[in-house]
């Protein structure tokens, strides 16, 4: 293509996107308070599986998944970078501005799709909205850290969900997903060509298989938004039985691909204890400001929704087609995640099931200023925004490091200080501390997990880590010398590993150091599931 040829709207749009994508992730992470708080044993899941197969290819084969696998896009688009990049620190930043560039991507095209817009347009203002919204929710975080410490699990902690977007595998990932399946349902249905249908389904089937929640948030919206869509001109109906059926085969596929990778079930819930959660949801809406936010910007798509199908129905024969169908799936989809959420409001963190509530809104309301503005929005002045935004990433990339890039929690630093030869360069600690540990040396320290009694923790690892030196020739133990003994029963702990020889506190928390590294067969002795594993694998 010469260069004559090239789109340039499209161009300049997709050069201020990247920049700022880029420039927003580089703000975001310069936030220590947010980083303190997004950085953790969770999350660090797909920098711990890059390690893994860094360290061994085979890894693959043994590693064990979260109950949520993420591996579409998070694990996927994640690891990829980090094996690229060989850090796991900037996998993260980068990760970020492509988390950024895809969502205003496909929510741009949605809104153009359904308003009838310019898709190029339309995707640089979700863009700009995108960036607000998270430098906003950085402010809001900035805000309580300057009060207290943030705790993911503290019972009033400040929720923003648009920062999860920046965050794998904390359920952002999963809609991103849900916004690709539900414009390829719409594409397909307009357009069955063989391709789109299978396309459609393998889609389906590996995001429903990664996150079963995409089924709430996308696969039921997207039926739904096609049975009411379906108006005289809107759609033919070979398409809509066609995406109809893709939709239901690929979801099946993918909730049995996910039932043979042994996804865990979530807990049942009682209707009594719903409706207990449910109000205790309720209750603390004025403690999440950004949430109770999110849910009054959702008013107007139900009212919009309400009006156009029951109000008004001669207006609602002539809406188009598009905009039928991705109303229904967004208004769907907002009610599901709140759905979900309520019966899972445990913690404050489940809000980050209800991603539909903080994106959705900012779709329609992307679609609707360029509506309002499309006779001011010339291509000179996306010219203009765009070198402003390029500016802008030159700007913050050479003024602002990021906080990731140098991060280490309290507990890391000061092993670092009581060690700083790194003879202890393995230990054991329980899940939560065991992967912070070893990420924030850059995995020169193996840290392997425990469950509270001492044995060990199989649960989104590689059981070969109690067995098996990372990046070292086969059959070399780790010489595990010392225990992180927060969460952790001492009793038990004792009588499995012996008493320690010097106890040092970090802070609040414990460690046991031992002169002598623990034996691994200590760790097989009380660890029957260990021993089941290796039974098997040999």
């Amino acid at each position: 293509m010469s260069l004559l040829n090239i789109n340039i709207p499209a161009f300049v749009s997709a050069v201020f996107l990247a920049s700022m994508a880029t420039a927003t992730s580089q703000i975001v992470w310069t936030s220590a308070a947010f980083t303190e708080f997004a950085v953790n044993a969770d999350t660090l899941y797909p920098a711990l599986l890059a390690e893994e197969i860094r360290s061994d290819i085979k890894a693959l084969a043994s590693f064990r998944p979260s109950r949520i696998p993420s591996y579409l896009p998070d694990l996927f688009i994640f690891v990829l970078i980090d094996l690229a990049v060989w850090s796991w620190r900037i996998a993260w930043w980068m990760y970020g501005a492509l988390a950024i560039c895809i969502m205003a991507a496909l929510g741009g095209y949605i809104a153009s799709l359904a308003l009838g817009q310019r898709t190029a347009p339309t995707i640089a203002v979700f863009t700009t909205l995108i960036c607000l919204a998270l430098l906003v929710g950085v402010a809001h975080y900035e805000h309580f850290a300057n009060y207290r410490q943030l705790n993911m699990f503290e019972p009033r902690l400040p929720v923003n969900i648009h920062l999860m977007l920046l965050t794998p595998v904390f359920q952002s990932g999963a809609f991103i997903a849900g916004l690709a399946v539900i414009a390829l349902a719409w594409q397909t249905a307009n357009s069955p060509r063989l391709a789109m249908v299978a396309g459609l389904t393998v889609l389906t089937a590996m995001s429903v298989a990664s996150n079963l929640i995409l089924v709430a948030h996308a696969v039921l919206p997207a039926i739904l938004g096609l049975i009411l869509a379906v108006r005289r001109n809107h759609l033919r109906v070979d398409g809509r039985h066609l995406a109809l059926s893709a939709l239901a085969v690929g979801a099946i596929c993918g909730v049995a691909l996910g039932e043979m990778a042994g996804r865990e079930e979530l807990p049942f819930i009682t209707p009594s204890q719903f409706g207990s959660n449910a109000l205790h949801a309720v209750r603390e809406l004025p403690n999440q400001p950004t949430v109770l936010v999110a849910i009054l910007a959702s008013l107007p798509m139900a009212v919009a929704y309400l009006r156009m199908s029951v109000i008004e129905r001669r207006f609602a024969l002539r809406v188009p087609g598009a905009f039928r169908f991705f109303l229904t799936a967004s208004c769907a989809a907002v009610c599901a995640g709140l759905l979900l959420v309520l019966p899972q409001y445990y913690i404050p963190l489940s809000w980050r099931y209800a991603a539909p509530l903080a994106w959705w809104p900012l779709i329609w309301l992307a679609g609707v200023l360029v509506s309002c503005f499309a006779a001011r929005i010339r291509q000179r002045t996306i010219t203009f925004s765009a070198g402003a935004a390029i500016i802008a990433c030159v700007a913050t990339s050479g003024s602002l490091r990021p906080a990731i890039f140098s991060w280490v929690p309290s507990l890391a630093a000061c092993l670092d200080e009581l060690d700083p030869d790194t003879r202890l360069d393995a230990g054991l600690a329980d899940y939560w501390n065991a992967r912070l540990l070893s990420a924030a040396s850059d995995w020169r320290r193996q840290v392997a997990q425990l469950n509270g009694d001492g044995s060990a923790a199989l649960y989104i690892n590689n059981p070969e880590e109690f067995l098996q030196r990372r990046h070292a020739p086969a059959g070399l133990s780790p010489s595990f010398r010392f225990i992180v003994m927060q969460r952790l029963e001492q009793l038990p702990i004792r009588a499995a590993y012996g008493p320690p020889d010097r106890e040092y506190f970090c802070g609040q928390d414990i460690l046991w150091i031992f002169e002598a590294p623990i034996d691994v067969s200590a760790i097989l002795a009380v660890s029957p599931a260990l021993v089941d594993w290796t039974f098997r694998r040999n």
